[in-house]
């Protein structure tokens, strides 16, 4: 295998997941939902998909209609995508940005 189709791989993963998110996702005024990153195992047979929510308060929910519509997902990015063997998605919360902003929190008041 290449060393480089991985990445490329994750990127095209990231793109289309980001584009469908906007497009087919209906979420609540003033919430924002975005596809943090995607990391795929060894084998390119699975591939985890980081969701970041703002605020972080609304997560939970968000994610939950998200995994209600994997199906979804996954048949359009498997009509999309001619990758083979397409990954199969999973989506998880990514709370990277509340937790980066609370260590600069902490680091302002030292």
């Amino acid at each position: 295998m290449r060393p480089y189709r991985h990445e490329k791989i994750e990127s095209l993963i990231h793109q289309e997941l980001s584009k469908m998110l906007a497009k087919e996702m209906d979420f609540p005024l003033g919430t924002l939902a975005t596809v943090s990153g995607v990391k795929l195992n060894a084998d390119n047979t699975e591939a985890k998909v980081g969701v970041s929510v703002i605020p972080t308060v609304n997560t939970e929910g968000i994610l939950a209609d998200i995994k209600k519509r994997q199906g979804m997902f996954q048949w359009m990015l498997n009509r999309k995508m001619n990758i083979k063997p397409m990954p199969r998605i999973e989506f998880e919360a990514d709370y990277g940005l509340d937790n980066a902003a609370r260590v600069d929190k902490l680091l302002r008041n030292i």
